[in-house]
């Protein structure tokens, strides 16, 4: 039987929930909370800058339009009414703003393989995680925000 002092057993409960697989800091803030969650997501915070970035370069979803959504307005509020409301097919815009993001297929995919590239921002040319295309953290972020409720 292993007996702990009371200050090796705070110090060792101290280390296990202070602990993150991360190295990166920030990767690690906002986790607190005693939830076990993840961080508080919001549109105007952490989702329309994704929307900015990524979607807005093309000119295609910079302003609203009844066929493609204007999720990357400059405008956050104008962003946030186009990304959480129906497309025509009655389905919400943010589902389908996930399932393209997450395509592998480069007819269906977003941004397109076909999308203006920069010398600092390639045109996505595959899934998740390859240049110019969403991050898997960024398309978790996203994920995470309609799972809590799309906030504003």
């Amino acid at each position: 039987m292993i007996r702990f002092e009371h200050g090796a057993l705070a110090l060792l409960l101290a280390c296990a929930l202070g602990c993150s697989d991360s190295d990166d800091p920030a990767a690690d803030e906002g986790q607190g909370g005693g939830g076990g969650g993840p961080p508080a997501v919001s549109f105007a915070e952490h989702i329309h800058p994704i929307f900015l970035a990524k979607c807005a370069g093309s000119g295609c979803h910079s302003v609203a339009n009844p066929v493609q959504p204007g999720h990357a307005a400059v405008d956050s509020a104008v962003a946030y009414a186009e990304a959480t409301r129906l497309n025509l097919m009655g389905e919400p815009m943010y589902e389908r703003i996930l399932a393209r993001t997450n395509s592998p297929e480069a007819a269906t995919m977003m941004p397109p393989p076909y999308a203006p590239s920069t010398p600092t921002k390639p045109a996505c040319q595959g899934a998740l995680g390859q240049p110019g295309c969403l991050t898997q953290a960024e398309f978790d972020l996203i994920q995470d925000w309609v799972d809590q409720g799309r906030p504003q």
